[in-house]
């Protein structure tokens, strides 16, 4: 979960050091762990990230992070699945195909989900790698593009003319996957400390302002924290709460009446801690 979240970051902060590239988005326009459901309802797709920034040209962006504990092999058949999810066609309402047969008034259903698209194609899938040395990045790149190979490579075609066996590739079946690794994408912020000198003064509430906005980024698994350190934890945690020493902060105490009013501040990230409303 946590590279998955730095990811989000590296996108939406974007970079501090001279030159860089500012954020894109916001942590809104960012989902994780959606499901998509393929062709026959038993098989799935669950990108680590989904992101929208149709602001700059792209409708839908599909993430998947790789922290290199999969195999090669597994990375790769990712990508067969996201192209049968991106075939998959479903009927057309527009008025003006009602006259068509009803083979011709059907539609890429990403396209209907996420409008905006206009080029040819199939939408990308950014592949994100973390937690790998230059070899085993060389090798492990080298690996998942030949086993992925018939996803993205395209389609050959070929003509014989004037006894010039000439051809080209289709890429209107293939899925446009960008690769890169965490580490190039958290240079640009994330690890300004080691890029781009000190971080700005700012950095710590730009980053809780981020988290207290995500409806979706508020994610953490356990198995990030080894067991040892889990029990000792609870075990502090529980000695405190037995001496009276928690406490929960409080942001605002508001009267029943207003609960609307202590959701919008919720949803506009203004609030740090708990809202109670007392009866």
């Amino acid at each position: 979960a946590m590279a998955v979240n730095e990811t989000v970051l590296a996108f939406v902060l974007g970079g501090s050091a001279p030159g860089a590239a500012g954020g894109v988005g916001t942590v809104r326009s960012w989902s994780t762990e959606t499901e998509f459901l393929l062709p026959g309802g038993r098989r799935k797709v669950r990108p680590d990230g989904v992101w929208q920034a149709p602001e700059i040209g792209v409708p839908v962006l599909m993430v998947e992070v790789d922290r290199v504990t999969m195999a090669p092999a597994d990375v790769a058949a990712k990508f067969p699945r996201y192209r049968e999810l991106f075939r998959t066609r479903v009927r057309d309402n527009d008025p003006a195909l009602a006259d068509r047969e009803p083979a011709d008034r059907t539609v890429h259903w990403w396209r209907r989900t996420w409008p905006g698209h206009t080029r040819a194609g199939y939408p990308p899938v950014a592949l994100v790698v973390t937690d790998a040395g230059p070899v085993a990045l060389a090798n492990r790149q080298e690996a998942v593009g030949e086993l992925s190979a018939e996803c993205w490579r395209g389609r050959w075609c070929r003509e014989v003319r004037d006894d010039n066996d000439d051809g080209w590739r289709e890429y209107d079946d293939a899925v446009p996957i960008v690769a890169t690794t965490l580490e190039l994408l958290a240079a640009a912020y994330v690890a300004v400390g080691v890029v781009g000198g000190q971080p700005p003064a700012d950095f710590g509430m730009r980053l809780m302002d981020a988290f207290r906005r995500s409806l979706s980024f508020a994610t953490f698994s356990s198995d990030t924290v080894t067991g040892p350190d889990r029990q000792a934890v609870r075990s502090s945690q529980f000695a405190d709460a037995a001496h009276g020493d928690l406490h929960t902060v409080v942001h605002e105490v508001l009267p029943l009446d207003q609960a609307v009013r202590a959701h919008r501040a919720m949803d506009a990230g203004e609030v740090f801690g708990r809202v109670v409303l007392a009866p």
